[in-house]
């Protein structure tokens, strides 16, 4: 009997002064834990959206360096299951991310 395998990703993200995506969407989602790891103190913004993406001045959340944010399935709470982008106040930045 094969064994069931489930969808994990532990993985480091570079973010820039340009958007990138930093959670691809996942119909599944249980949950997403994104910590900003960047050394030199950039500012990292994160942007919930299936059709918009992150900007230098929109709105967000906001990560300092190592703040964090965890989105899970709990309570009968279901987590954003759509794509997730970043853009950080200076180059270099850097996102942990951990999801199930």
């Amino acid at each position: 009997m094969p064994f069931l395998t489930e969808f994990s990703r532990n993985d480091t993200v570079s973010v820039g002064t340009t958007a990138v995506r930093a959670a691809s969407p996942y119909d599944d989602r249980k949950v997403i834990y994104i910590r900003n790891i960047s050394t030199g103190g950039q500012v990292i913004t994160l942007f919930f959206s299936d059709s918009s993406t992150a900007t230098a001045s929109g709105g967000g959340i906001v990560l300092n360096p190592n703040d964090y944010i965890i989105d899970s399935l709990s309570e009968s709470y279901t987590p954003w299951r759509g794509p997730i982008t970043a853009i950080s106040s200076a180059a270099s930045g850097t996102l942990s991310i951990y999801e199930r």
